[in-house]
């Protein structure tokens, strides 16, 4: 197919040359245009193949810009040949590069889609443990609600601190005893849980719970070790109108893989049971001081029994 910006003159010459050619189509043919600098830069160059009937290439047109007029040189088959082989094999090498990109389109596509398949599963998955633990996180909170209430009703004072001493439980019996509400206890820490007891912040029990080497000088007594739970019994002078006799058991609290989370201490008021037991030694002491005063009078009186016996016999001799 002829350049539509060729002149009249030279639409004719290639008119007769692309007739001749069309009768002879094995002949591949190489045609060098000369136009002028006026009519190259006048036209917008887009076809550089002249094709025949049945869409092959015959051949090839090279465009010269020179200053003066038009000329159509001889035939170049050689060249053309060259040229039509080259154009060709980098069309051949197009298409493969085509098909490279095409089939690496394919493979990113069908990538994508994978990705996009896991990506879709990963959040349903996502979405499930996120469901999953957030029934979790519901059921422990309304386990540790459970225990909340439990310890917070329990009939003995309980005081729970984490592994860094802090307050998180202070139940209402120990409202009771101590008269410090919850609220101005949780959260504390710097042993304020021990003011209530020894009017000083000292380390308690609990203390020797979470860290075993801790010395204590709280005046305990009675104090047993055993599997884990330590019992002891003290006199707090700052509890109650004439001080509170108290046992005191305290223990670890541990998860379940035996990792510490803190320690919980439960005080009994014994003051009643000392004070009968005390009333109890003492009725005892006084039963064993009259009971030894009693032996006493009985040795007395049998002595002197023996001597109005010996006094009784003399008086009989004589």
């Amino acid at each position: 197919y002829l350049l539509n910006y060729i002149t009249e003159e030279s639409k004719l010459l290639f008119q007769n040359l692309r007739n001749d050619l069309i009768q002879s189509k094995s002949i591949k043919y190489s045609i060098t245009i000369i136009i002028t600098e006026n009519q190259l830069s006048s036209c917008n160059v887009k076809e550089s193949l002249v094709l025949d009937e049945y869409n092959n290439i015959v051949g090839s047109i090279m465009i010269i810009s020179l200053n003066n007029g038009i000329n159509v040189l001889g035939n170049d088959f050689d060249l053309a040949n060259a040229k039509i082989e080259e154009l060709t094999i980098e069309r051949k090498n197009n298409e493969q590069k085509i098909e490279s990109l095409q089939n690496a389109l394919m493979e990113l596509e069908v990538s994508q889609d994978n990705a996009l398949f896991e990506l879709s599963v990963s959040q349903d998955e996502i979405i499930e443990q996120r469901d999953t633990m957030e029934i979790a996180l519901k059921d422990l909170k309304i386990a540790e609600n459970k225990i909340s209430s439990i310890i917070h009703c329990m009939p003995d004072a309980v005081l729970v601190i984490d592994k860094n001493g802090i307050v998180v439980a202070w139940n209402m019996a120990m409202e009771k005893l101590t008269g410090i509400k919850t609220v101005d206890m949780l959260g504390k820490g710097d042993y304020e849980y021990a003011l209530p007891f020894y009017g000083e912040r000292k380390k308690i029990l609990a203390d020797s719970v979470l860290d075993p080497d801790a010395i204590l000088n709280n005046n305990y007594t009675n104090e047993v070790h055993e599997n884990g739970i330590i019992r002891a019994e003290m006199f707090s002078s700052y509890l109650g109108a004439n001080g509170l006799f108290l046992q005191i058991t305290a223990t670890a609290l541990k998860d379940t893989h035996d990792n510490i989370l803190g320690a919980i201490e439960i005080f009994r008021d014994i003051t009643i049971r000392v004070q009968a037991e005390e009333k109890v030694h003492e009725q005892q002491i006084k039963m064993v001081r009259m009971n030894e005063a009693l032996i006493q009078t009985m040795e007395e009186l049998s002595s002197r029994r023996d001597v109005l016996e010996e006094k009784t016999q003399m008086l009989t001799e004589t």
